[in-house]
């Protein structure tokens, strides 16, 4: 026992210094920070000049509650945002197990399926500690928001679901997924507290700037600004970085030629639409069962909810590697899966073991730059090979339905 609190204590500080080091060097919540004080100022938040050359591409609100902090040097809040990021990693890793049978996996699998979860997140998790990002922060906020509402917490869930949504509209699409599935109190709590976030930066600023900047920020986030539409610059990982490479004729970093069709920008972006939509369309089909009915169990729902996580970094714009912290449940729910599927036989699943063998090694830190070299790493950003590894998931989620091992975990 005394060796094992040893080890968690020393874990503990080494986790300390580490979100210290990183608060020191510095990230993306410097813009955050530096929006703040333009805010101060009465300043236009999302004009320049920017720190870092970064555009603030969040809430008002988001702003507005940091504002306190400006006094301070910008690693004092920082190292705190980075040590509660560290805590809802646990948190958002609990909170997954309760969709999982308890007792089902031996003390050996149980090992296996924590371990390689690590490693499959560890690149997503290391970007967003690295770059100080909201990220994580937001798919908690998610979970735990799901949590509440199923213990009839709604407007607890609501406050927090509505205030993750303000600050950065990744998680709007868990809102048709509550109305689909009859959670009316949860949505109604939700759609109220989304209301009453965009209001109370009035009670600080004034109604006619609090409009003003709402106005502002909905100008650069307009999912269809040029901007938007294509992304051929490496670095960004989504629909709309990933799709118009290969469709027409980009200025990118490498003089590789990705595109062996030449499209019109509008039938570009009528391709990328189209997709989303088919995307969207498809949830319906993991859903599985008529609007406003339950789902059949724990394990559906997070296949379900896995599709619906991934779906995030694909559907919206100007993502970079850090979104991609959401596709963890779906590697979580797929590695317990396949170890699972094991304790019997993988005939007729060599296939999908081996094709999700492959995307393993695509997200694992082998991929990294250090151990790969850097061309062949900017390579395999020019033809956005984790985006498309993260959309060969999808018929992996869709083939590992939990009634193909039910006779495994009886």
């Amino acid at each position: 026992m005394k060796k094992k609190v040893h080890w968690e204590v020393a874990f503990l500080l080494l986790l300390l210094v580490y979100c210290f080091l990183r608060a020191k060097a510095g990230g993306d919540f410097d813009v955050y920070l530096d929006a703040a004080a333009k805010l101060e100022k009465g300043e236009n938040i999302y004009l320049p000049p920017f720190i870092n050359g970064l555009q603030y591409f969040n809430s008002p609100l988001l702003a507005l509650l940091l504002r306190p902090f400006i006094g301070l040097p910008y690693y004092v809040p920082e190292f705190f945002w980075l040590v509660a990021s560290a805590w809802w990693v646990w948190r958002i890793w609990k909170l997954l197990q309760w969709y999982f049978p308890s007792g089902v996996l031996s003390e050996t699998e149980f090992r296996w399926w924590v371990g390689l979860s690590v490693m499959l997140v560890f690149r997503f998790l290391i970007a967003n500690f690295s770059m100080i990002q909201l990220t994580i922060f937001l798919l908690w906020a998610t979970m735990e928001s799901l949590r509440l509402f199923r213990d009839n917490k709604n407007v607890a869930g609501g406050a927090l679901l509505g205030f993750a949504i303000n600050i950065k509209l990744l998680p709007l699409l868990l809102l048709p997924y509550l109305l689909y599935r009859g959670w009316w109190k949860g949505t109604g709590s939700t759609l109220l507290f989304i209301v009453i976030y965009l209001i109370v930066p009035s009670v600080f600023l004034s109604w006619n700037t609090n409009a003003f900047l709402h106005i502002e920020w909905w100008k650069i986030i307009n999912p269809s600004n040029a901007e938007h539409i294509i992304e051929s610059g490496n670095g960004t990982h989504s629909l709309v970085a990933f799709l118009p490479v290969y469709l027409t004729e980009t200025t990118n970093e490498l003089p590789i030629r990705r595109n062996y069709v030449n499209l019109t920008i509008e039938q570009v972006e009528w391709v990328v639409n189209a997709t989303r939509l088919l995307l969207i369309i498809l949830m319906l089909g993991f859903l599985r069962r008529m609007p406003f009915q339950p789902v059949r169990s724990r394990l559906d729902e997070i296949r379900e909810l896995s599709y619906l996580l991934l779906l995030t970094p694909l559907l919206f714009p100007h993502q970079q590697k850090y979104a991609f912290i959401y596709i963890g449940p779906a590697v979580i729910y797929l590695l317990w899966f396949f170890i699972i599927k094991r304790r019997t036989s993988f005939a007729g699943w060599k296939g999908s073991l081996s094709l999700f063998v492959l995307i393993s090694i695509v997200l694992s830190p082998l991929i990294g730059r250090d151990l790969i070299g850097n061309y062949i790493f900017e390579i395999l950003q020019h033809f956005r090979v984790l985006t498309l590894a993260v959309m060969l998931l999808i018929p992996l989620l869709w083939y590992c339905k939990p009634e193909k091992i039910v006779t495994e975990i009886v």
